[in-house]
């Protein structure tokens, strides 16, 4: 930087400690980037000038992010562990560009990366093939002894052994996809997500999770059933209490996993759940009766959209979720031609939401009859908003349960109509027909002379049709304010 010009410029004024910094910011935000460009952080910096290259040669951790595909050089990949000298490594290996790229390739350099073992404190593969990660992996057997962040994800599901031969000491965050490996059994994990891994038994999930005490993230995606425990006792008594827990996803094959997995586990109100049901489960069962750090969570919610999306030789789903997902509940199946009948098992049949105000119904080729819509809205008495978005799913089979009554229990012969505070009601999309908008102003006149009057009515039309004349009159005599939009 001997130059007038250089020597001028404000960055010359930055003193080298800060420059140091900022390079290796920009070093470790160029690794975090995916995908990225081969060495575009440090290597990039070097070459910006000769000051810049001395000074970043006289900092090692600059050249401790290292990234690696079938592309990287093997005389650039020494270049940056020899400049890194000892310190603590970042390795990310990312997959093929191309399906010509030789494998071999990838293996070579995963076996000079290995050699340095003992210094790899982050470790990422990403994207890799199954061919192409069996063969990063099979380089990596040597126990890791400083590891702290272990992710790989393969592009399809796969078989391997435990990398670092499963000694990772040091490990706090976990994040496996696509592979099925030998369970890890490790402590004071932060994060621990696992996806497409077969079902551990019981009794060494919870252990794991009660060494790991300060768990922020919890995600099981598992294939096949829970084991037997060693213990019928242990089964029965332990619970993992996780304090710091915020986001916590289960979804196994099996209904009665997941809540036999939610039955040992306390976590506080804060935590984001998601919970995903496969297959047909029956009888229905209360959700939140084996746990009650989610029934604390649901006992609170005021706001959620139940989703029902039936698809033709493809999976169907009702789901419930609030707002920004904090929670998200769903039910999953393939059969088709049950719509019906799965209401008795799935969605408000096995949960109650005793605080909620505010439901949006979204249908999407999802076909119930006028009984099972009763069904669901007599569900939530306590929902005094209302918004729906129905695609292809019998939308005047709804309009009719709109209009009916049914009995406040079974005890009782009293009767009242489906939520019977509703105050406001939102359409955001609907079938457009003229007699499909005359039979909702029916409806909800039909509900008005029952007592049950509409403080507000919003309508979103998505075509430019007129709305009928004498529909919209008829709503503005019994609802005070009355808005249609397109």
């Amino acid at each position: 930087m001997s130059s007038p010009s250089l020597e001028a410029s404000p960055i010359s004024l930055v003193p080298d400690d800060v420059l140091h910094e900022i390079f290796h910011q920009a070093a470790a935000l160029s690794f975090g980037r995916w995908p990225m460009f081969d060495y575009s952080g440090c290597l990039a910096l070097s070459h910006v000038c000769r000051y810049w290259r001395r000074l970043s040669f006289a900092s090692p951790q600059l050249w401790s992010f290292i990234y690696v595909n079938s592309r990287t050089s093997l005389s650039m990949l020494h270049t940056y562990l020899g400049r890194s000298l000892d310190s603590p490594l970042h390795v990310k290996f990312e997959g093929q560009r191309s399906i010509l790229d030789s494998t071999d390739d990838i293996g070579c350099r995963a076996r000079v990366v290995s050699s340095h073992v003992d210094r790899i404190v982050e470790f990422h593969a990403l994207r890799l093939r199954p061919t192409e990660m069996s063969t990063v992996l099979a380089a990596f057997t040597h126990p890791a002894p400083v590891l702290r962040s272990l992710t790989l994800q393969a592009d399809a599901q796969m078989l391997s052994r435990a990398i670092f031969s499963g000694r990772m000491p040091l490990l706090r965050r976990v994040d496996i996809r696509g592979i099925s490996m030998g369970w890890l059994s490790c402590a004071d994990l932060t994060a621990l997500v696992l996806h497409d891994q077969l079902v551990p038994p019981l009794h060494r999930l919870l252990w794991t999770l009660s060494m790991c005490s300060s768990l922020q993230v919890l995600s099981l995606r598992l294939l096949g059933a829970l084991g037997e425990v060693e213990s019928q006792q242990t089964q029965h008594d332990l619970m993992v209490g996780l304090p710091y827990l915020t986001k916590l996803s289960l979804g196994l094959h099996v209904r009665d996993d997941v809540l036999t997995v939610l039955s040992h586990l306390s976590f506080p109100p804060s935590t984001s759940v998601s919970l995903h049901f496969t297959g047909i489960h029956q009888p229905a069962v209360d959700i939140t009766h084996c746990c009650p750090s989610l029934a604390a969570i649901i006992n609170n919610e005021k706001d959620l959209t139940v989703e029902l999306t039936g698809a033709y030789m493809w999976s169907t789903y009702v789901a419930i979720r609030t707002p920004r997902n904090r929670l998200h509940l769903q039910w999953e199946w393939v059969e088709d031609g049950i719509h019906n009948d799965m209401i008795d098992f799935v969605g408000f049949s096995t949960v109650t939401f005793p605080a909620l105000r505010h439901l949006t119904i979204s249908a999407n080729s999802y076909r119930l009859t006028e009984d099972r819509w009763l069904q669901i809205l007599a569900s939530v008495p306590s929902v005094t908003s209302l918004e729906l978005d129905f695609r292809d799913s019998m939308v005047l089979a709804f309009l009719d349960a709109f209009t009916r009554k049914h009995r406040v229990s079974d005890e009782s012969s009293a009767s009242v109509l489906a939520c019977p505070n509703l105050a406001r009601v939102c359409i955001s999309r609907i079938e457009e027909q003229e007699s499909v908008l005359e039979k909702m102003a029916a409806s909800l006149r039909t509900r008005a002379l029952e007592g049950s009057n509409l403080e507000s009515l919003e309508i979103l039309l998505r075509t430019q049709k007129d709305f009928p004349s004498s529909a919209y009159d008829s709503l503005v005599e019994i609802i005070p304010r009355v808005a249609i939009r397109y």
